[in-house]
């Protein structure tokens, strides 16, 4: 998921590809960013109840 955010951001900010491109790299390296924010707060929450 990593490596799939990190080449979309990097096509995003290519400027030899094409403007579509460009934009469907940036919405993927946001998607993997957010999921992965999401799985970190899963993680934590879990981590959490279970100290309790």
């Amino acid at each position: 998921m990593v490596l799939l955010g990190i080449s979309g951001i990097w096509g995003a900010a290519s400027s030899g590809y094409p403007v579509y491109t460009r934009v469907f790299g940036g919405v993927m390296g946001a998607l993997c960013a957010a999921f992965l924010v999401g799985e970190f707060v899963k993680r934590r929450r879990k981590r959490m109840a279970a100290d309790l």
